[in-house]
């Protein structure tokens, strides 16, 4: 009977730590589904319009002064009676645009982490050059309201990390001839790591793995690339320095 007594006393408080994991772990996956939400009390304001209603009424006289009067008899700087081509093909101002070539198309990274996206070209000798990519998105269950001392506490299993990249470039280029042409620009990247934990109670997950915040790193750098044209088709490299190095892959297509 004492032995059975002294067994209880050295379990009652595995059983109590056991039972405060599962009271916490149950908190955690409740604030994340459902975070709470402060709402204060909004007063509408109404602000009456100080500006009285002007009406243009229709009229058959001529008044440059007035843009609501849709005709007027007296013709304007030509012999049509309305801002049209009369106007534009008698002054000597008036240049007709330049051609304006666009392209767009997928841009990939071969770097670790793999990353894909869109890339585009505005111009014609010269250009402006965008592009946007990431990585894929995290299949953890994802959990930013537990740290690295919750999870030391529970004395969970740590069973890999993750990395999210996600990039923003802006450059400018131009043509070397018809059918190649280059860039150069800056990059804004950034990269999430996240440390990838085993639940064994499964609470935080259906299977047991979910992730938390580690590091979250900001960088930029330089960015030079080449497209080669064949015809509306497009393609090349570009590689990034003065940061982490990546290489990526162009293709895509003008219009």
């Amino acid at each position: 009977m004492t032995n059975k007594f002294i067994m209880l006393f050295l379990l009652f408080p595995l059983v109590c730590f056991g039972q405060s994991e599962v009271n916490e772990k149950v908190r955690k996956r409740s604030e994340r589904n459902f975070p709470s939400i402060n709402t204060s009390e909004n007063t509408t304001v109404i602000v009456p319009n100080s500006q009285p209603t002007i009406v243009y009424p229709y009229t058959n006289f001529y008044n440059p002064y007035n843009p609501y009067i849709p005709y007027s008899t007296r013709p304007f700087r030509g012999t049509s009676g309305y801002y049209g081509n009369d106007y534009y093909n008698g002054h000597s101002g008036y240049k007709k645009p330049s051609n304006f070539d666009t392209r767009l198309g997928l841009v990939g990274g071969l770097s670790s982490p793999s990353s894909i996206g869109m890339y585009g070209t505005f111009g014609n000798d010269l250009f402006i050059y965008l592009s946007y990519e990431g990585s894929k998105i995290s299949e953890y269950e994802h959990y930013d309201n537990i740290d690295y001392e919750d999870v030391v506490s529970w004395n969970d299993e740590r069973i890999g990390e993750f990395e999210r990249y996600t990039s923003f470039t802006l450059g400018i280029g131009g043509e070397i001839n018809e059918n190649i042409s280059h860039f150069a620009g800056v990059n804004l990247n950034k990269i999430d790591k996240d440390l990838v934990f085993f639940d064994e109670l499964l609470i935080l997950s259906d299977n047991g793995e979910y992730s938390i915040n580690d590091t979250d790193k900001r960088d930029f750098g330089l960015v030079y690339g080449a497209l080669f044209n064949i015809k509306k088709l497009n393609f090349g490299p570009s590689i990034y320095f003065l940061t982490k190095t990546r290489v990526n892959l162009h293709l895509g297509f003008s219009f």
